[in-house]
């Protein structure tokens, strides 16, 4: 089951991402080895401070990732807390959250959904126009 996303920062990142978190009120838990921010939308954020545990071993990298939230603003929300705009996320509004795609980088295969409905796309070359993956196949 789907329960979090993670972000790879520096330590500085991450107390900085903290700092906005607790001034937007949001539920904060963390040890020496992981960091979650609780959101409105269902899951959380974890915010990783060690290459080591999320070093893809093929080399793909995610390009896009897609949410379906009872909750509007996740957009927004997650520019705020990573003082950046974060394009390769999108949501749109549902009656329950899931992940509704997830595109990688490399070798291009034919597209796969897995029980839960989740779409697994894998694009190689991606062409990015306005932030986002643009793909005859997708």
């Amino acid at each position: 089951m789907f329960d979090h996303i993670g972000f790879l920062v520096t330590e500085a990142e991450r107390l900085q991402v903290l700092g906005r978190a607790e001034g937007l009120g949001l539920t904060i838990q963390a040890n020496e080895r992981r960091t979650f921010i609780g959101t409105p939308f269902g899951f959380r954020i974890e915010l990783q401070t060690h290459p080591d545990a999320v070093e893809p071993e093929t080399g793909d990298r995610l390009l896009q990732l897609g949410f379906a939230t009872p909750t509007p603003g996740l957009e927004p929300l997650l520019s705020q807390l990573l003082a950046r705009p974060i394009p390769e996320i999108t949501s749109v509004v549902a009656e329950r959250m899931h992940a509704r795609q997830v595109v990688f980088s490399g070798i291009p295969a034919l597209p796969v959904q897995d029980p839960n409905g989740l779409e697994v796309r894998t694009v190689s070359p991606p062409a990015l126009i306005d932030g986002r993956i643009e793909d005859q196949h997708l």
